[in-house]
């Protein structure tokens, strides 16, 4: 059984600004060591859906949750960043990236669950 990769172009659009390990080069840096290495072929490469309100309130209160998003969406109309602490920076994109990265992993504990896959990264 293979392995399914979830991904998004969106995931490569939040940025936490210049030295930062977590940046859009990594995951073109990942994706291009599976292609030179060959273990591409090992991989069911597939889009990260967008994670629903309920998914992501199954681990976080509505609260929080609504806190954020409404910090997310001012980055978003007026541009700029915000430092939630020393080690995570929000920026216009930064909504859109973790929709995406909580739906990979609601999606890919899904699959693995459901016999769809018999891992995912």
């Amino acid at each position: 059984m293979r392995t399914v990769f979830y991904s998004h172009p969106d995931c490569r659009l939040h940025d936490m600004g210049p030295g930062h390990p977590e940046c859009p080069q990594r995951l073109d840096a990942i994706t291009d060591h599976l292609l030179a290495t060959g273990l591409d072929i090992a991989l069911d490469f597939r889009d990260a859906p967008e994670a629903t309100l309920e998914q992501i309130e199954r681990a976080h209160t509505t609260h929080y949750v609504t806190e954020l998003q409404d910090m997310l969406q001012q980055l978003r109309s007026e541009g700029g960043t915000h430092a939630f602490d020393p080690d995570t920076v929000g920026c216009t994109h930064t909504l859109q990236a973790a929709l995406r990265a909580a739906g990979a992993a609601v999606a890919a504990t899904d699959d693995v669950l459901a016999g769809r896959a018999g891992t995912a990264f």
